[in-house]
């Protein structure tokens, strides 16, 4: 808890926010790292992000709330979910999933509104999929529009809304890619016993329930850790024909155990 002999207690919801912009301003710098990089090195690509914060001891003002943890009274743990681009983080309580995050695409309406106030040009393809891009590009647009996709070197045209580097759609004269991420904050409880993150490759061929069931046949039906039951999630995917961003990492909350 932040403060000093002479300053009143932060409330729960000041120390949320302090947390929120310390994510974000994190991750905006991290941004900005990866351009500076980018412009010495010729790097055009780009990159998601997506970070899962737990964090203890919160006061919890409903007497009625139990703690997070059970042996530690009077606390509240919460999750802080942050993403960038595409991605999934997922809470596993009981057999339930609940979806922290969502994606960062320009099929949102909310972000397709944020790109056009920016300058952006947005364009729908034969199949229904929106796609972002600097103004100013009426072959590219057209041929994105048809959907003949670039084969090699950086993207004309992105189908994710924000995101790292990309430094083509950031520098000027028309910035119109942020990095800026959304931070979502979940009250944990005493059933919540893991957290995932994974990339859209693996979200691609898998649902958010199937990688919850493999996270709970490793660790419940079989005794195995959150690395083996990351593994065990990748080759599903791989074998349901995924191919590419396929990364996932698990988090076991050491409160609880798996339900069996």
């Amino acid at each position: 808890r932040l403060g000093s002999s002479n300053m009143d207690a932060l409330s729960v919801l000041e120390e949320v926010e302090l947390i929120k912009s310390g994510i974000l301003a994190g991750l905006e710098a991290t941004d900005q790292n990866f351009l500076r990089l980018a412009q010495q090195y010729g790097f055009k690509d780009g990159a998601s992000a997506i970070i899962a914060v737990v964090m203890h001891g919160f006061q919890i003002s409903n007497a009625s709330t139990m703690p997070t943890v059970p042996t530690a009274p009077g606390g509240q743990s919460k999750l802080f979910a942050a993403w960038s681009g595409t991605g999934h983080a997922l809470l596993l309580r009981g057999r339930q999933v609940i979806r922290c995050s969502e994606d960062h695409v320009c099929n949102r309406e909310e972000e397709r509104r944020r790109l056009s106030n920016a300058g952006c040009q947005l364009i729908q393809d034969l199949r229904g999929v929106w796609w972002m891009g600097r103004p100013g590009n009426p072959e590219l647009a057209w041929a994105r529009q048809q959907c003949y996709e670039d084969v090699a070197g950086p993207k004309s045209f992105l189908a994710a809304s924000r995101g790292f580097g990309d430094l083509l759609l950031k520098g000027p004269p028309y910035p119109v890619l942020s990095a800026s991420p959304e931070v979502q904050v979940i009250d944990l409880c005493p059933e919540d016993w893991a957290v995932v993150i994974a990339t859209r490759g693996v979200f691609a061929v898998l649902s958010d329930q199937d990688v919850a069931n493999a996270c709970w046949d490793v660790m419940a039906q079989n005794g195995a850790g959150p690395q083996e039951a990351a593994q065990v999630v990748t080759q599903r995917a791989l074998q349901l024909g995924a191919k590419t961003n396929l990364t996932c990492i698990v988090m076991k909350l050491g409160w609880t155990k798996p339900p069996l």
